[in-house]
């Protein structure tokens, strides 16, 4: 079901959770909606420095009426008898702006944060937030992944989505095809490492972009489509607020950037765990546990690594031993074990059975296989003398292999931040104060590429990436939205095949 929010205008149109898709069981939520507080929303990427390249948690807030005009009380408190059914933790919201009768989802996520007011007779209100899906990129573990070879970072990307309980995985996803591929990844995706993080990582790697779209929808932008898209809005001294950088902290002049080149084990013999000397695992009679081990250096125990090729074929007294007694002595209890071992790129999962009917100690644990090793990070430098000094960055690209690209990435990075002119911080607009303004407030997402112009500043025609979105929406006339942006590309690549980026003689500059 649907219903009207909002204030007469016909802008800001409805607001509803759903319990199980979008397009049915929809509950009402707008009606309810304080319209002194308002929806304050915002998704999609904080900072506009050269890595901040992915989303953090996108968020809705808002406050409802626990009411109704009959007087029923704790109608969105889960735990009250008159709560309103399926309101619950977990459930969709999402947020929908109608202009010229176009349907636009500005926001979708799950409901985080149900914070009831207490009191019969006091304000009768409830405080709620819900979190998009990249709060749930940030919580899923991301340890059950196989070392991927040769692999583009969309499917990378790919391949984590899929190991996240379906429950978590975003409500769609749409990659651009990569432009980089990797021997080796996943290598150092030891235990408690989140997929938010891993795909930072490739990310990062490649320059591109990840964030959620207000649909939902998932997102990877290349470099490549990052470096050629055009412009969908131009704001011409018709900006309410633009923030502009007043110091040289977002200035760089001396790029220094770090590839990693890596090198994999000719046969599958090295051990990529081993239980420590004297330690022991104690089981009792009949028990079944599960071990999980991370790979290490055998040559140095204190340097995380990959493992693939691993052999899951065990053989007792060589992969894992056991004894009655946890010093290794007294009985030899290995034909009383039951093993089996699922190894994941840095990690191996052990499911261990004690058959024996007293208790035993597992002395030996052995993950044996082909080592993936980091045989030393590869440091570019891109430099240009500036009379405001010497301004440094560092940038690791944890995935990236390929000296060319770590070079050429340095270059692109110190030519978009080495110098104020093309920087601009964020936007702020009253989006119902034209045609333009709306329209661009309802169809611009993260990704996507503006024009600013501003007499004060002495900005012209300054082109930006949107970074982030963000919506205020509050009893009254005004609709204010807010974009987050960062230096746009300004340079046009020559790359083969692609229209308008492939013209011999009019676009020579060799992409990477």
């Amino acid at each position: 079901m649907r219903v009207e929010y909002g204030n007469g205008e016909g802008a800001f149109d409805w607001l509803a959770f759903d319990s199980s898709a979008f397009d049915t069981g929809n509950v009402p939520l707008s009606d309810d909606v304080l319209g002194a507080t308002g929806v304050r929303l915002k998704y999609g990427i904080d900072g506009n420095g050269p890595t901040d390249l992915v989303a953090g948690t996108g968020e809705l807030q808002c406050v409802l009426r626990n009411d109704n005009l009959a007087g029923t009380i704790g109608r969105y408190s889960p735990n009250h008898a008159n709560a309103i059914s399926s309101w619950m933790y977990g459930v969709l919201i999402r947020c929908v702006f109608t202009y010229n009768s176009v349907n636009y989802v500005k926001f979708t996520g799950k409901l985080r944060v149900i914070d009831p007011e207490p009191g019969r007779y006091r304000g009768r209100k409830v405080a709620i937030t819900a979190y998009d899906s990249m709060r749930d990129l940030a919580e899923a573990d991301a340890r059950e992944v196989a070392v991927q070879t040769n692999k583009a970072e969309d499917e990378l990307l790919d391949a984590l989505v899929a190991v996240m309980p379906t429950s978590a995985q975003p409500y769609a996803t749409d990659f651009n095809a990569g432009v980089d591929t990797y021997p080796y990844s996943f290598d150092k995706v030891a235990g408690g490492t989140k997929v938010l993080s891993v795909m930072r990582d490739i990310v990062v790697s490649s320059l591109g972009m990840l964030f959620q779209k207000g649909n939902g929808t998932l997102c990877y932008r290349s470099r490549h489509t990052l470096a050629t898209g055009s412009s969908l809005a131009t704001f011409d001294n018709t900006m309410v607020d633009l923030s502009v950088p007043s110091s040289l902290d977002g200035v760089f002049n001396r790029v220094r950037v770090t590839v990693h080149p890596k090198t994999i084990s000719a046969a599958a013999t090295e051990e990529l765990y081993t239980l420590p000397s004297g330690a022991s695992i104690e089981m009792a009679a009949g028990a079944t546990t599960e071990v999980w081990t991370d790979y290490t250096d055998p040559d140095d125990r204190q340097v995380k690594i990959g493992g693939t090729s691993v052999v899951t074929v065990l053989v007792g007294g060589t992969h894992y031993a056991a004894n009655s007694q946890a010093d290794g002595l007294g009985s030899n209890m290995t034909s009383s074990i039951t093993a089996t071992v699922t190894p994941f790129g840095s990690t191996a999962k052990w499911s261990l059975t004690n058959g024996a009917s007293s208790t035993t100690f597992i002395t030996v644990l052995k993950v044996i296989g082909k080592a993936v090793r980091d045989v030393g990070p590869q440091t570019f430098q891109s430099y240009e003398a500036e009379d405001y000094g010497d301004r440094p960055i560092d940038i690791d690209l944890p995935y990236q292999d390929d000296p060319y690209i770590g070079q050429s990435a340095a270059h692109y990075l110190r030519q978009q931040y080495s110098d104020l002119a093309q920087q601009v911080g964020s936007i702020t607009f009253i989006a119902n104060a034209s045609n333009a303004n709306m329209t661009a407030a309802m169809q611009v997402e993260p990704g996507d590429r503006v024009t600013v112009s501003e007499y004060v500043t002495g900005l012209t025609s300054v082109q930006c990436i949107v970074q982030s979105v963000e919506f205020e929406v509050q009893q009254g006339i005004y609709i204010v939205c807010r974009w987050g942006v960062r230096p746009a590309n300004t340079t046009l690549f020559w790359q083969w095949g692609i229209a308008g980026a492939s013209e011999w003689g009019a676009t020579t500059v060799y992409a990477f």
